[in-house]
């Protein structure tokens, strides 16, 4: 565009014109992929030349402003956004768009976002050794030389947990830690059972942050034999450098119920339904038909059997 030849201005203008080329707000993000790629074909890889264009093409389909930033690629927007008032002679206040609103609409990438993600059939083999080391040292107090094996095979050097559930069940780690650290803090957390590893979807959960996979942990007792949904947290690992380096914990109870949907069982852990929940008449008639002795020692055995170290637990 900024070119003294105008014959070449004229050729690209040409270009633009062209009636095929038209942009869908039905499918815009696709579709402005596309027109990019097909402009570059024809040699127009200038941003100047391509924000120019992909700004007629947006204009041509009634895109609003927000939809031109949408639909232009930050690097041509800005200098679309650059360009002197001749270039954007007719275009509508309502329409136009400075540099600084290319900087709004794109906001610099989170520094702690993940890289590509290796596909979920990649992820698998890792994702079974996580769920069997962290069973086998959460269920046995001595060493587990093979299931430290394990973890060093799917976590990397320095994990980092961050904790998205409201009450902070897990909590983040305030450094990265070791496999070993891992494994210890969730079983400290009562977390005793894993599995249930599935492919991250939109209808499972929004892969926002370019997660691919899934796991559930159960906060039961390491001898239960069954849990519901209600005793699972949702694990999401983000690997980096063949590794997983970041699980993310949450407790939605939308996505852990789309986990275990046809499932009877998460590893040898049998799952049941989670039972109704008591009117509140009858829990409180309830409470009342309960030895406060039975009640104390129940919750006093309970806390206790969390709360001790796993070396004082008796091995299974």
């Amino acid at each position: 565009m900024l070119d003294p030849q105008t014959s070449f201005t004229r050729a690209f203008r040409e270009q633009i014109a062209q009636p095929s080329r038209t942009l869908s707000k039905a499918n815009l993000e696709t579709e402005c992929l596309a027109a990019v790629k097909a402009f570059a074909d024809l040699g127009f890889v200038s941003n100047t030349d391509l924000g120019y264009a992909m700004l007629q093409l947006g204009l041509r389909a009634g895109l609003t402003r927000e939809e031109l930033l949408q639909c232009i690629p930050k690097a041509p927007a800005l200098a679309a956004g650059r360009l002197k008032d001749s270039f954007w002679a007719g275009v509508p206040d309502i329409q136009r768009f400075s540099e600084q609103d290319v900087y709004d609409a794109n906001p610099d990438a989170d520094p702690d976002a993940p890289g590509i993600q290796p596909s979920y059939a990649k992820m698998l083999p890792r994702l079974d050794n996580l769920v069997v080391g962290l069973g086998k040292i959460a269920r046995n107090d001595l060493p587990q030389p093979q299931a430290a094996a394990l973890l060093d095979r799917s976590l990397g050097p320095q994990v980092t947990i961050v904790d998205r559930t409201a009450a902070n069940i897990v909590g983040d780690t305030a450094a990265p830690a070791t496999p070993e650290q891992v494994a210890r803090l969730l079983i400290e957390k009562g977390i005793t059972r894993f599995g249930c590893y599935a492919p991250a979807t939109d209808q499972l959960d929004p892969p926002s942050d370019g997660i691919k996979a899934v796991f559930l942990g159960f906060k039961v007792p390491r001898d239960a034999k069954d849990a519901t949904s209600e005793d699972a947290l949702l694990f999401r690992p983000l690997f980096k450098n063949g590794k997983i380096s970041v699980l993310r914990v949450a407790n939605d109870g939308k996505w852990i119920e789309a986990v275990l949907t046809g499932k009877g069982w998460c590893g040898d852990l049998k799952i049941r339904k989670a039972s109704p929940a008591q009117p509140a008449a009858a829990a409180d008639n309830a409470d009342r038909t309960v030895s406060p002795m039975a009640t104390s020692g129940s919750a006093a055995v309970s806390a206790a059997g969390l709360a001790a170290p796993l070396s004082e637990k008796k091995r299974m």
